[in-house]
């Protein structure tokens, strides 16, 4: 845990942040790289790069804050501080792809086509996105007795729930992993897609299923319906949704 990189003067720059912006960096790069072997402007995504990461942010802190309001409630300043961490990636994603779909539509572009795009560097970018969550400390794990466990340090949020002497999952890194291996696979699942879309939708399905898995090792959602947490619901719906689209954009090109 590093949750702050350095300091100058006055200013503090702290590890969540930085590598956020870094994640954001190199998603951007690694999507415009690959454009034009899709026929779409490098150019488009520049542009449209700015409506997903204010959408992002915004979506990402607003289901972050609604899920933790008892935290946040008597001190609405801290709901503006996500360089101390607190986002949440489905409502991240959610707002990406509405602010980018009102771009899309306004400029006459295909969405699923830049969707397909896109969708690989989202992964790689949340990938370096966990990143930051493991130096910053939040989204820890449950205790275990595994070789893998890890402990945090004093004042971090998980000394803080289990107590200094304390052993859990880096369920951060976990993420991290399958996120790059989610990323590779969709880079190359790419040039074989049926469909504009396919890509997009696919990740759907992958990262539900991975985070609804993944939310059973984290200690700091409880469960909202019977064993589920809020976040494991969502999953689910994020798999009903995108099946129903695959299978919608997979009877449009057929004919089409």
């Amino acid at each position: 845990m590093h949750p702050i990189l350095f300091k100058l003067g006055p200013i503090t720059i702290y590890s969540y942040g930085a590598v956020l912006a870094v994640a954001f960096l190199v998603g951007i790069a690694v999507a415009c790289r690959r454009a034009p072997r899709m026929g779409i402007d490098p150019q488009l995504i520049l542009d449209l790069s700015v409506y997903i990461i204010i959408g992002a942010l915004i979506g990402s802190r607003v289901l972050y804050v609604l899920s933790r309001w008892s935290d946040y409630r008597h001190d609405i300043i801290a709901v503006f501080k996500i360089w101390e961490g607190g986002l949440a990636f489905h409502g991240g994603l959610a707002g990406a792809i509405l602010l980018s779909l009102w771009y899309l539509k306004k400029n006459k572009i295909s969405p699923w086509k830049v969707g397909d795009l896109i969708i690989p560097s989202v992964a790689l970018g949340h990938c370096l996105g966990r990143l930051g969550c493991f130096l910053n400390g939040c989204c820890y794990g449950i205790p275990t007795e595994s070789f893998l466990g890890v402990t945090f340090p004093p004042g971090s949020f998980a000394a803080s729930h289990f107590g200094l002497d304390h052993h859990i999952h880096p369920v951060q890194l976990y993420a991290a992993f399958a996120l790059f291996v989610v990323f590779i696979l969709l880079v190359k699942l790419t040039p074989r897609a049926r469909f504009e879309g396919e890509i997009f939708w696919l990740y759907g399905v992958i990262y539900g299923a991975l985070r609804f898995v993944l939310e059973f090792l984290r200690a700091e959602h409880p469960p909202v319906l019977f064993f589920l947490t809020l976040y494991q619901i969502i999953s689910l719906s994020l798999i009903l949704l995108s099946l129903l689209m695959l299978g919608i954009l997979w009877r449009r090109s057929k004919n089409s």
